[in-house]
């Protein structure tokens, strides 16, 4: 076990008893025995200390500090970023889980891709009972991954490992209640190759308390600032069609706006972004043009909207393009 790198797990939890034993003996469960698991209790109220404790108990590989008072989970985050010890390190949330073999595949891929400093998973939804019900499968590749995250968050949170190497100059937004992930995989993208293993290893459980209702604005308006972050690289005008670029990314459509003029509109400015990118040259030109027109089908599926889907405004019978798209919803049928 020596020989293997040590892999820190870090877990901030708050009043997470309902789920928090499942998730950490998750952990504790793995193939790969080579971990540490680093926990912050921020501040909880209910029994989150007692259920550590005892856990601690049973096993030596568990660490924990606490926040005296309630900080958020990007501060929780960097506290244990400051305590880790290993080559790699996972940000495991404490209602979610991972499959026995995760930690294992991840490492294999880090250690034969050095060029690689983030790799996550796809991932099952589940529900509070741990049922399965749907499905999370995010671009593999690292340049799909860096096209598609100017559309959302293309990296599942508890899936994700890292190079720790980061640690020093790259850390969460404190700053942020929502979204500090999103923020955190962006930056990371700028300077490093991205990838995701195209195999369901993390169940992401989806609940009532997942967030509040009171985050829920907080949270859009975040990804937004984030997604124009990136946009405004390629069209420096791109905030005047932020709205419509969100909606897309999110599959919103609204409700007061009559489908046809609202595709139209849509339409144009998923044309306008590929004209940007091609005068830009922020993303390679084919890549970007495939992906974003792979975008534009799902946004018109849902819709079922297939002939609009297939034969947009940027429509083209570029080779290159035309295979990437089809390997995109090929992968996405596979899943």
């Amino acid at each position: 076990m020596d020989k293997m790198p040590l892999v820190s797990v870090i877990m901030p939890i708050y009043n997470g008893a309902a789920y928090m034993e499942e998730s950490i003996r998750s952990v504790l469960s793995q193939s790969y025995k080579n971990i540490e698991l680093l926990i912050c209790n921020d501040a909880s109220t209910d029994t989150t200390a007692e259920i550590i404790e005892r856990l601690m108990g049973e096993d030596s590989r568990i660490k924990t500090i606490r926040n005296e008072v309630n900080s958020g989970i990007a501060i929780s985050r960097n506290n244990l970023l400051d305590r880790i010890k290993g080559k790699y390190f996972i940000t495991q949330d404490c209602d979610d889980n991972m499959l026995p073999g995760k930690v294992a595949k991840q490492v294999a891929y880090m250690e034969a891709h050095p060029e690689c400093g983030m790799c996550g998973t796809w991932a099952r939804k589940v529900d509070e009972r741990t049922v399965p019900f749907g499905k999370i499968m995010h671009p593999i590749d690292d340049i799909d991954i860096r096209i598609s995250m100017i559309f959302q968050n293309s990296m599942v949170q508890p899936s994700v490992m890292v190079r720790s190497e980061f640690i020093e100059k790259y850390r969460y937004n404190g700053e942020l209640l929502v979204c500090e992930d999103y923020d955190y995989w962006v930056r990371l993208s700028e300077i490093t190759r991205l990838h995701n293993i195209p195999e369901f290893l993390v169940q992401y459980r989806i609940h009532g308390t997942n967030i509040s209702k009171s985050k829920e604005q907080l949270l859009i308006d975040n990804g937004r600032a984030i997604k124009l972050r990136q946009l405004i690289h390629i069209d420096k005008e791109a905030e005047k069609y932020l709205a419509i670029h969100d909606d897309i990314g999110s599959l919103r459509y609204p409700e007061n706006t009559p489908w046809g003029e609202w595709r139209g509109e849509c339409m144009d400015w998923l044309k306008r972004l590929i004209e940007q990118n091609n005068n830009s040259k922020v993303y390679p030109r084919n890549e970007f043009h495939a992906f974003v027109w792979y975008r534009w089908i799902r946004y018109c599926v849902r819709k079922r909207e297939l002939l609009r889907a297939l034969f947009p405004k940027f429509f083209t019978m570029h080779p290159v393009v035309l295979w990437r798209v089809s390997r995109l919803l090929f992968m996405l049928l596979k899943g």
